[in-house]
Order: C-alpha cells, then sequence, then structure tokens
C-alpha cells in the first residue's frame, strides 16, 4: 500500500451510549406515475418518502445528500436487485426531480455525493458485463466527475491490494467523497479465516499527473481503527473526518468507528451491533443499529448529544447528513415490504432533544495507518 508522506498523529477515542457522459436529459418528477408519497413525524425528525418514480423501481434507497439538497441513491426491482443510480434537487413545489446521468455507467451503486462540484461516487456491481472494463475486479469503484479537468467524466479505480489470492474477493467499493476529491471506501481479501472476503477501509486521492487519460494516478492509504480485524469506510466530510464500521474478530459484531480531529474513536449504541455512515461539518455523525428485537434502527451523535431510535417505519437506515441537519435514507414502511428512499427535516426543537451521556477513553496515539 502507498501512504501519505505527512503522517498525522491520530488517538484513539471510545464513545458508547449506556442503556460515462454526465447527462441532464429530461428530468423524471415525483409527481409522475402512481407512486404513494407521505409525509410522517418521528421524536427527532419529519420525514419525506422519496420513491424513484421509473416503472421498476421497487425499492428506492437515498444514500448521499449534499448542501446544495442534491441527493443521489438507486431503485432496483426483485427477486434479483439490478442497481440503477440516480441524482435528484428538490423542485419549488417539494418534489423531487429525478436525473439520470452515468449514461452506459447507469448500472452503478450510487452511493456518495460532494458539495462542491456534484461529483459522486459508488462501484460497479458484478451483474453489470463489463462494468470493470481493464480491472481485475469484480467489483470496482466509478468515480462520477462533471469538472475533471481531462474531460473524462467517469473513471474506475480499484485498490492494488484488493484480492489477496481470492478471485471472489477482488473487490473494490466507494462510499463517500469530499470537496478535497477524496474518495473513502473499502476493497475485500481473501483472508478471513475462511468466512467470506476481508474488508480494508482505505481512502483514495489524486497523486502525481500522467500526463495523459485520467491525469492523476490514485493513491491508497488504509485506515487501521485500534482493534480493528475488518474495516469499511463509508462517509467523509470536508475537513476529512471519516466514519465507518469495523469488526474486532472474524465474524464478529459490527461496531461503528470515526476518525476526527487525529482521533480514532469507536461508536456504539448501548451494546448493539452499530454501523456510522455518514459525517457533516459539524461532525455530526449518523447511522444505523440493530436493537434486541433484530430490528435496524437509525441514529444521530452530535458530541456528547444522542438521538436514536430515528424511525420512518418498520426499519430504518440513516445513511448521510448535510450541514444543516436534515439526513437521507431508506426505510421498510411494513413488515415485509419493499424499501423507499427518506428525506428527514429535523424538527424546530431537534438539537435540545439529545440525550446525554457517554464516555470517552483516550489510548495510545495512532497515525492514519495505525503504525
Amino acid at each position: 500500500m502507498s501512504f501519505l508522506s505527512f503522517a498525522l498523529s491520530r488517538r484513539f477515542v471510545v464513545i458508547v451510549l449506556g442503556a460515462g457522459a454526465f447527462i441532464i436529459g429530461t428530468c423524471l418528477s415525483t409527481s409522475a406515475g402512481s407512486k404513494i408519497h407521505r409525509s410522517s413525524s418521528g421524536a427527532f425528525y419529519n420525514f419525506q418518502t422519496i420513491d424513484d418514480p421509473a416503472e421498476d423501481a421497487l425499492n428506492t434507497q437515498v444514500t448521499g445528500i449534499n448542501h446544495n439538497d442534491n441527493i443521489v441513491g438507486v431503485y432496483y426491482g426483485t427477486p434479483a436487485p439490478t442497481y440503477k443510480s440516480f441524482r435528484a434537487t428538490q423542485n419549488s413545489s417539494g418534489g423531487w426531480d429525478f436525473f439520470r446521468e452515468l449514461g452506459s455507467y447507469s448500472d452503478v451503486y450510487l452511493s456518495g455525493i460532494n458539495d462542491r462540484s456534484n461529483m459522486d461516487v459508488g462501484f460497479s456491481p458484478p451483474w453489470s458485463a463489463g462494468a470493470c472494463s481493464g480491472l481485475t475486479s469484480s467489483i470496482c469503484g466509478v468515480v462520477h466527475d462533471p469538472n475533471n479537468p481531462d474531460g473524462n467524466e467517469t473513471y474506475q479505480i480499484a485498490d492494488p491490494s484488493e484480492g489477496g489470492g481470492g478471485a471472489n474477493c477482488a473487490q473494490t467499493y466507494l462510499y463517500g467523497t469530499s470537496d478535497a476529491r477524496i474518495q473513502v471506501g473499502y476493497y475485500n481479501t481473501s483472508a478471513n479465516g475462511g468466512i467470506g472476503c476481508k474488508s480494508q477501509a482505505f481512502e483514495e486521492y489524486c497523486g502525481p499527473s500522467t500526463g495523459s487519460g485520467y491525469q492523476c494516478t490514485p493513491q491508497f492509504v488504509d485506515f487501521h481503527p485500534p482493534g480493528a480485524y475488518s474495516s469499511m469506510a463509508y462517509g467523509i466530510n470536508n475537513k476529512g473526518d471519516v466514519v465507518g464500521a469495523m469488526t474486532t474478530s472474524p465474524g464478529g459484531s459490527l461496531v461503528g468507528w470515526e476518525y476526527s480531529e487525529f482521533h480514532y474513536s469507536t461508536i456504539q449504541v448501548s451494546s448493539f451491533p452499530t454501523q456510522a455512515r455518514g459525517i457533516d461539518w459539524g461532525d455530526k455523525v449518523v447511522g444505523s443499529y440493530t436493537d434486541s428485537s433484530n430490528v435496524t434502527r437509525g441514529f444521530l451523535m452530535h458530541g456528547s448529544d444522542w438521538y436514536y431510535p430515528i424511525n420512518d417505519g418498520q426499519s430504518t437506515v440513516v445513511s448521510d447528513i448535510d450541514d444543516s441537519w436534515n439526513i437521507v435514507g431508506w426505510s421498510q414502511l411494513s413488515v415485509n415490504g419493499p424499501l423507499s428512499g427518506f428525506y428527514g427535516t429535523c424538527k424546530p426543537n431537534c438539537p435540545s432533544l439529545g440525550v446525554r451521556g457517554g464516555t470517552k477513553v483516550f489510548h495510545t496515539s495512532k497515525t492514519k495507518g495505525g503504525l
């Protein structure tokens, strides 16, 4: 792996709460078709359901949001999902206009968007024929950058350490991107004690110019949250703070982690399996956890204030947050029902509704690479 030449000091903190072409063609509006849209209210948030208006969009996931209220996500049918990506903007009537912007790369799981340039990232799934052209990956990261200086708006990347001898684990996933064009995600290797693939969180940034084609060489840096056996990175803000999830043993329970202000932290709702999925400029962290009834719930953490459960239906995943407390994600509105995306706006007194609690334990200083 390539490491940054300026290794920054990190500490480790434990936080536990007790108890193709850019296409702007014909847009599709949420007012079209027979989709049913509703608004609902939870303890902390008011929710608006977002379903892609495509006829075969049985399930919708809203995966990312930026401070311009642009959202990205995917829709798919059943039983075998083939993801189709979308970007949407809120219109003057409060609905959403959908755009298909990835052209031949439409079979991409679109998972994140930045603020400044609407640059978005995701990954090409294995069922998309030729999705990872020129790469040995079965799944590869995809970057769509409308402001790329050489005009190559959509390109693919693969971490050079993926695979590790297992072809089925030659996979690279991108989930988040920042205005500095730093992407985060994870790659898989086959060294996981015989239990599937082992994941390794990383960030990717633009290295030295190549002089042709995509005008820089992708550089990859691993994250090593202390105690992590397997790790994934899901979100990054414009300060370079990163969140994700990890396990401490093969097949172990998930624990959220955060890198912020030169420290690693673990994030966990009680003792439940927890994933941190998004982080804003003010270091508000959102994600999901699985409770004792095996139901997925959303959460928001802001300093020592916690907001949970965040529910919009039977189960809820909060995937991202913007700088104005607006959240996005997806939920199952009825038992065994399809998934619907949502856009959540914080209630007027939302910042005062957090539950005080949590502890912080500082450990030995670490660099980003855990060295």
